[in-house]
């Protein structure tokens, strides 16, 4: 093998290391950025939604706590609503039963707590500076991974393009 062709190879040869590296990064970091902010999103969902039923859960109006929770689980990605009061009295509950997972936050505030296929997160309601409930909602994560799982292959796509390019460029192919 000559000096040129021996050149050609390692510096095919780190390029398709630095490729490589790069890739594997990126898909690591697009993940977890990704995941951060589709929980800072669930944590800005239960407030939001705890602030807008604070009235009817303080003046007990059963039928416009059912409208609402209705009305959110018309989202295809919630897959379960509770209205408790602030003795944890269950006043509304609407959609699927995602296991025992969302009982276990009933603690006030929580950071969401990811299951297999959900996120589940428990919020406190306040009305007049006071808690008076509590909500509950199970988010669906499909969507979520799928679209991490589509970024970081078409992430690899890319890199493995580079690759081949790079060796058909030094002769390697």
């Amino acid at each position: 093998m000559s000096f040129r062709l021996k050149t050609i190879a390692s510096i095919a040869a780190a390029q398709v290391i630095a490729i490589v590296i790069l890739a594997v990064m990126n898909g690591v970091n697009f993940s977890s950025t990704i995941r951060t902010e589709f929980f800072a999103r669930v944590e800005d969902t239960a407030r939001l939604f705890a602030a807008t039923i604070a009235d009817a859960v303080a003046t007990a109006d059963l039928p416009a706590l059912r409208t609402a929770s209705s009305r959110l689980l018309e989202n295809a990605d919630f897959h379960l609503i509770r209205i408790r009061d602030k003795d944890w009295r269950e006043i509304v509950a609407a959609g699927e039963d995602v296991g025992d997972q969302i009982d276990l936050l009933h603690d006030g505030y929580t950071e969401p707590l990811e299951g297999d296929d959900h996120v589940s997160i428990t919020t406190p309601i306040r009305w007049g500076g006071k808690q008076i409930g509590t909500v509950q909602l199970a988010i669906a994560t499909e969507h979520v991974n799928a679209a991490i799982q589509r970024a970081v292959l078409w992430n690899m796509a890319v890199s493995f393009v580079a690759i081949v390019l790079i060796l058909n460029y030094a002769g390697l192919l």
